[in-house]
């Protein structure tokens, strides 16, 4: 990919088509989210930060328990949302 090519489209002054964003990923070392969002739509705060790397911290097995039981209660809250609706 050539350098106007990455200019262009990090300077918002082209649009990237999906199989021109894995080589930015890759020439840039960054993430997909990294190039797709804007940094105010990543940032997380600081307490839910801190509670992410404080399960990271644990053994993968209880890792894959916390992520289930969050996925089960994001799930619930969503449902209570659009029953309200």
């Amino acid at each position: 990919m050539s350098p106007k090519t990455i200019y262009q489209i990090t300077s918002d002054n082209a649009e990237p088509r999906l199989s021109t964003i894995k080589p930015l990923i890759v020439q840039l070392g960054c993430t997909a989210d990294e190039i797709i969002f804007d940094d105010d739509e990543l940032k997380l705060p600081t307490e839910l930060q801190m509670i992410l790397k404080n399960i990271t911290q644990l053994p993968d097995e209880k890792q894959e328990i916390v992520k289930e039981m969050l996925k089960g209660w994001v799930t619930y809250q969503l449902t209570q949302e659009m029953n309200k609706k």
